[in-house]
């Protein structure tokens, strides 16, 4: 992909909208010189009203697990934070996201946020390392054409979630982003490819992934050692899996994780800050992202397993006048084209 006439029309994109960001970074500026005071001064009190109450009931019988006070403080701060933080950059947020995101998007050509096509609980829960979802927290939808192929990315979390005895617990099978897109080749049965260890990020559910699936499903034995180290493949038809994972085809799955990793810290400007991980270097020996992918008869699924979020545009912390802000969305949309061409996935014969 020649990325030489995107990156002038968004050089063009940035120029048009710098005086309007000016604006808006005079906005952001006050708004969070009156957040950070009631934010600090806010959480004071409430752990000072805490203690008060701890040393006032010090000696009460009825008043159980002291123990816990300190998290429950830590809760109630937590909400408080929050709800200062929706009153002041909530709709703020949201707005910059409206205002820039679809011009960024139509660099790439039709590619526009979509309200009404996505992709469903029952359509992932009928494939068995997602049988056990039971709900989809969505962010960003967004649907486009790439090279004649239609294309739905849908940034999700897929959640368990169950009820016993009155107690709710839950947990997250997958966090990131889905890329739905059309398979070139004629398929009547479905293959799954997985890391073969499945970490679900925002929680401690780790997994093969295995024991999710059901009888129709059969390990296919491949020759590239390497590759089988790096995925498990499992599919209700051998012949086709073979069929569609050619030598050159599973070469190119196995660099698909290099191009992200190269790009990763291009793509999200925010998470050096995070703390996780702040160097390629550290990112290579703990990854931070995964991906999965399904063939499924007409369409592939390309899930890539990630704990930062796509998409975002503003940050309420960080000047507005970065460039590299809306850049690192042109780059998610470049490397999401990327995939798509390095699995060749517009051919109509052979990959």
């Amino acid at each position: 992909m020649d990325y030489s006439e995107l990156e002038k029309n968004f050089d063009d994109f940035y120029a048009s909208i710098e005086p309007e960001l000016k604006k808006l970074e005079n906005e952001r500026l006050k708004k969070v010189k009156a957040f950070k005071p009631l934010c600090i001064i806010g959480n004071a009190l409430i752990v000072i009203a805490l203690l008060y109450f701890i040393i006032l009931n010090s000696g009460n019988p009825n008043i159980k697990s002291p123990e816990a006070w300190p998290l429950v403080a830590l809760f109630i701060c937590l909400v408080y934070t929050g709800i200062l933080y929706g009153i002041y950059f909530g709709n703020f947020a949201l707005d910059i996201k409206k205002r820039f995101l679809p011009s960024i998007l139509k660099i790439f050509g039709d590619f526009q946020s979509s309200d009404t096509e996505k992709i469903t609980v029952d359509e992932m829960k009928q494939y068995p390392v997602f049988n056990r979802t039971t709900e989809i927290e969505n962010d960003d939808i967004i649907k486009g054409t790439y090279n004649g192929l239609k294309i739905l990315l849908q940034e999700s979390k897929l959640k368990h979630i169950s009820h016993y005895k009155n107690q709710k617990s839950q947990y997250y099978i997958f966090t990131g982003l889905i890329v739905k897109t059309e398979f070139p080749k004629k398929n009547t049965g479905t293959t799954l490819i997985f890391p073969t260890v499945w970490v679900a990020f925002s929680t401690v559910h780790i997994s093969s992934g295995v024991s999710d699936l059901d009888e129709r499903y059969k390990r296919v034995q491949l020759e590239d050692v390497e590759f089988a180290k790096m995925y498990n493949v499992f599919s209700t038809d051998q012949v086709e899996a073979r069929y569609i994972l050619t030598t050159g085809f599973m070469e190119r799955l196995k660099n698909i994780k290099n191009l992200y990793t190269n790009k990763f810290f291009e793509m999200f400007p925010d998470f050096k800050s995070g703390g996780q991980i702040s160097t390629p270097d550290e990112m290579q020996k703990k990854p931070m992202v995964s991906f999965l992918f399904i063939f499924d008869k007409n369409n592939i699924y390309i899930l890539i397993n990630t704990a930062v979020n796509f998409f975002e545009v503003f940050n309420p912390f960080k000047t507005m006048l970065d460039k590299n802000r809306y850049k690192a969305v042109f780059f998610q949309m470049t490397t999401i084209m990327d995939i798509i061409d390095g699995l060749k996935l517009d051919m109509k014969i052979g990959l």
